[in-house]
């Protein structure tokens, strides 16, 4: 009899936890939160002098004239710099990258061949004699083209190919930089090659010493754009 009475009790029990383990809410799921770190566009990096100067500034202590200039000076170095982008178009099954240049005021754009190993910048212009359909830099149609009296420039590359003619300096813009009062090279003699090419002109690249332009040599678009170059 007790054992029986003691069944029954279990049995009750089980069914009294089962129904209460049946009545608990369902396992709430975890999600997943995801932060990404970006870099803010205003920071242009660290400055030790100046945040020490502030510290002295704080507690009243005056700053010593070379800590204002440190401060100064790493202000400087760490100021934004500029970025540009071009894209070359490849020509004659990548023999040459032919890239939009735009030069003078307003702009006239040419595609010019991006030569590593000249350091030349020069173009069809209104001076080439028999251009076909290449497009022209005309020195005339430039508020901000100069010649350059009495120099002079002639490049023969390691194809046998070639071309000569007057210097001026004006606006020069690859990707969104400018360089003001580059030298640009205008074509009034280009050999054959050239003459049925698609390129409407050649921007050197390489060092300053292989620029051709007499008496004095100038220097590449490259070398004139590190400057404003976001280091």
């Amino acid at each position: 009899m007790q054992c029986s009475n003691f069944g029954s009790w279990f049995v009750a029990l089980l069914s009294a936890s089962m129904a209460a383990g049946a009545a608990l809410p369902a396992k709430t799921k975890v999600g997943v939160v995801e932060f990404k770190q970006t870099r803010s566009e205003k920071f242009v990096g660290r400055n030790g002098p100046l945040a020490l100067a502030r510290a002295y500034n704080k507690y009243h202590i005056p700053i010593p004239d070379s800590l204002k200039k440190a401060a100064e000076s790493t202000r400087s170095a760490h100021a934004k710099r500029a970025t540009g982008t071009a894209v070359a178009n490849s020509d004659q099954g990548d023999l040459e990258y032919l890239v939009q240049v735009s030069i003078g005021t307003p702009a006239q754009n040419l595609n010019l061949d991006f030569d590593t190993g000249s350091a030349d910048l020069w173009v069809f212009s209104s001076e080439t004699p028999n251009p076909g359909s290449h497009s022209l830099y005309s020195p005339g149609q430039s508020s901000t083209a100069q010649k350059q009296p009495g120099e002079s420039w002639s490049i023969q590359y390691a194809d046998g190919s070639g071309s000569s003619g007057d210097v001026y300096t004006d606006s020069v813009t690859v990707g969104g930089l400018t360089v003001q009062g580059q030298v640009v090279e205008s074509a009034t003699q280009v050999s054959s090659q050239f003459a049925g090419g698609d390129g409407d002109g050649l921007l050197g690249l390489s060092f300053d010493s292989l620029n051709t332009v007499t008496p004095r040599r100038a220097e590449t678009w490259f070398d004139n754009v590190q400057p404003q170059l976001d280091s």
